[in-house]
């Protein structure tokens, strides 16, 4: 009896642990974005520290913002910092992937910063 009792403790505990990795993965972007808290004034805040040349802070609030799914606008800006290496160090391989994450959503500036980092080989492993 003490055997059964422990082994549906061990099969419960280990249904418990499946169902939190499953809902974990199925709403991580989800929970990401909840995390973030008020999103359009993180962007207000990011765009003004960009607008006032703040570049070192214009990064540190478009870095979280960039890595939603949909935020082409916030990945294309930080994709340029990272290129022209403003408020930081430049990081070529970084910016381009940002370039393509917003030209994937038809942002027309990423579209063609990634066209030109492809046809000079910036970076690419060709570099």
């Amino acid at each position: 009896m003490k055997k059964q009792r422990i082994l549906l403790v061990g099969i419960i505990s280990v249904g418990v642990i499946a169902l939190l990795i499953l809902f974990g993965w199925l709403f991580r972007k989800p929970l990401y974005r909840l995390s973030l808290g008020d999103i359009d004034a993180r962007y207000r805040s990011a765009m003004l520290a960009y607008q006032e040349h703040r570049y070192a802070d214009a990064r540190k609030e478009l870095a979280p913002l960039a890595r939603l799914d949909t935020a082409k606008c916030a990945q294309f800006l930080l994709g340029d910092l990272l290129y022209r290496g403003e408020g930081g160090p430049a990081d070529l391989p970084e910016a381009l992937n940002l370039f393509l994450m917003a030209a994937r959503q038809e942002h027309v500036d990423a579209q063609a910063n990634a066209g030109f980092m492809y046809t000079y080989g910036l970076g690419t492993c060709t570099q």
